[in-house]
């Protein structure tokens, strides 16, 4: 994973900031991104190694779309920085796998389906983990840029993401867990929430808010998100978050 989040922050900086366009950068983010292409993607398939050795050796495998979720954004991104589509349609074709996982079936992840938990037997309600619906959001914001078009083709994904993530958000609480449409879960589930995954969200919901001039968007993320989470997760006595 710490690769081709570094691929994807050398093109990042290779593409924004002059003193960073260099051929040096460009060429140490290019080898990492061809690593990511021959040692991290697994071959014809759709999916990441999460850990590998220097010389390229799987060495371990998440059940969590996060890792390709980066891959996207370092390809995209490389595509930007060297003109080679090839990346992008690398980006692309993981880009419509991870919406897959996110929004219809993420079987293919490997997540076991067991029967139940607790003493009765009884099985857990169906839950939707923030960091699904977010982490979308900012991979689709990296993959389309500043494209239009791009994301004119993208745009029920972008809307179906700002409605989810909204969806954790109850009164002055954003939940870390919901149900399937957006529902407040029982018990310790319900009660989960973790400020410092509430503000990362709130600092995606910005963006999407300035992008779309989007006013009302702008106002939940700042007050709900970023405020709200950041006072709630604040330790009065000793400071810090």
């Amino acid at each position: 994973l710490g690769i081709i989040i570094i691929v994807w922050m050398y093109c990042k900086l290779y593409n924004s900031l002059p003193q960073y366009h260099t051929p040096q950068v460009l060429e140490a983010a290019v080898k990492g991104g061809e690593f990511a292409r021959k040692h991290i993607k697994i071959p014809g398939e759709t999916r990441c190694y999460f850990a590998v050795t220097e010389d390229g050796r799987p060495a371990r495998l998440q059940r969590k779309p996060y890792t390709e979720c980066f891959y996207v954004m370092a390809m995209s991104e490389l595509c930007r920085s060297t003109g080679d589509v090839s990346y992008q349609e690398e980006a692309r074709s993981m880009l419509e796998q991870v919406i897959k996982w996110v929004r219809e079936d993420d079987s293919g992840l490997g997540i076991p389906r067991l029967p139940g938990s607790g003493g009765d037997g009884a099985p857990l309600p169906a839950a939707r983990e923030l960091g699904r619906p977010m982490m979308l959001l900012n991979v689709l914001s990296e993959f389309c840029g500043g494209e239009g078009e791009l994301r004119s083709s993208y745009a029920q994904h972008f809307d179906w993401c700002v409605k989810a993530i909204l969806q954790h958000c109850h009164g002055e609480w954003v939940h870390e867990l919901v149900g399937a449409d957006g529902e407040r879960l029982p018990g310790s589930q319900g009660r989960l929430t973790n400020p410092g995954h509430a503000m990362e969200a709130g600092w995606f919901l910005l963006q999407e808010a300035a992008i779309r001039g989007d006013e009302e968007l702008k106002r939940k993320a700042i007050e709900h998100f970023i405020v709200g989470a950041h006072a709630m997760g604040r330790d009065r006595e000793q400071g810090g978050v």
